[in-house]
């Protein structure tokens, strides 16, 4: 019996040590809002969670950015007013910023491609630019007048009506999606009458692509696959895309919620989840999470605006989905706690048959 007593002192002291020198984090959700405004939303996020989010003041818009993981004060991008950025590269410059894209109206309407903390880079008159490649070679957009452009360093018109996102193979190639045509190589035209928000490469060089009621695997009849809508899910849109371990990730809207949307890769419904619900445990109460905007390539983290519950206001989040992984947090809480040790000694001495 003594042996067993020491062994469990043992485990008892080990997660003590750990519980008293170690923060433990798990799901998070942060709130982003600058000080001064009134609402806020969340527009794009990057893999190491560096977030881009867009201020409402009382008669004007800015956009702001975050450090890493959301950590931090808001910081302000610079330039004119009523800027907004909506699109975020994971490559950087050789001072480590990252590119972002997006327009601005001041007196007539500019594109923009803008390093954060830097100076305005490129400013195209007469062009909304609504999103960037992750490796910051492309951005797209379409005109105010009509007719879609990409920019890699020239202005290329391509036949998209409204070039909505964009995404490029290490290979070189690129996918360009978009509102009135079906996602296209270099631009090429499939009509449809279907209307594009997000495409992500795979590593094949197929793609996948979501937009409004819909995912599509590629351009043909078959490719496409209805997004459920149910109760109070109804007119369902896919904003955003990634592809995980043979996994599409959708996120969205879907009856002023946010959902996200899990298939596989033989086009079926693994998941579909009202983010409000599964991160309850981590939101104030009377939190409604109504959009979700971007999720990161790698699936991780997810940005978007809802009610916040603290406030009343409708403010952009940054939710984590998977926080510190620690192999001691037995129950997954995101805690190594008394609950951990608990389930440790019920199940001393077992093994596996």
């Amino acid at each position: 019996m003594r042996p067993m007593v020491n062994v469990l002192a043992r485990v008892i002291a080990t997660l003590t040590t750990l519980m008293v020198l170690t923060t433990f984090h798990g799901q998070t959700i942060r709130w982003l809002i600058p000080s001064g405004a009134i609402s806020s939303e969340g527009s794009a996020v990057a893999n190491d969670g560096t977030s881009v989010v867009i201020a409402q003041f009382q008669t004007y818009l800015n956009s702001y950015y975050t450090s890493a993981g959301g950590e931090g004060p808001l910081q302000w991008f610079g330039g004119p007013a009523d800027i907004r950025l909506l699109s975020i590269s994971e490559a950087t410059d050789a001072q480590g910023r990252k590119y972002v894209c997006g327009w601005f109206p001041g007196g007539d309407l500019y594109g923009i491609y803008k390093n954060p903390l830097s100076s305005l880079q490129t400013s195209i008159q007469g062009y909304y630019f609504m999103s960037i490649s992750p490796d910051a070679q492309i951005s797209v957009g379409y005109g105010r007048n009509g007719g879609s452009v990409y920019w890699d360093g020239q202005l290329h018109s391509v036949t998209v009506q409204f070039a909505r996102a964009v995404d490029r193979h290490p290979s070189g190639t690129f996918v360009i999606a978009g509102r009135g045509i079906q996602p296209s190589w270099h631009g090429g035209p499939i009509a449809t009458d279907r209307e594009f928000h997000c495409v992500r490469m795979t590593g094949d060089q197929s793609f996948v692509a979501g937009g409004q009621g819909f995912i599509s695997y590629g351009t043909g009849a078959n490719d496409f696959v209805q997004l459920p809508q149910f109760g109070i899910y109804t007119n369902p849109v896919a904003y955003s895309i990634a592809v995980v371990d043979n996994k599409v990730i959708a996120v969205g809207s879907a009856g002023r919620r946010a959902v996200r949307w899990i298939y596989d890769n033989q086009k079926n419904l693994v998941s579909f989840e009202d983010l409000t619900a599964v991160y309850a445990n981590i939101l104030p109460t009377g939190t409604v999470l109504e959009t979700a905007k971007c999720i990161s390539p790698n699936g991780r983290w997810i940005i978007g605006t809802g009610i916040n519950g603290s406030t009343g206001r409708r403010e952009a989040f940054l939710l984590d989905t998977i926080g510190c992984q620690l192999p001691s947090d037995i129950n997954g809480d995101g805690v190594v706690d008394d609950a951990d040790l608990l389930q440790v000694l019920f199940d001393f001495g077992r093994s596996c048959p």
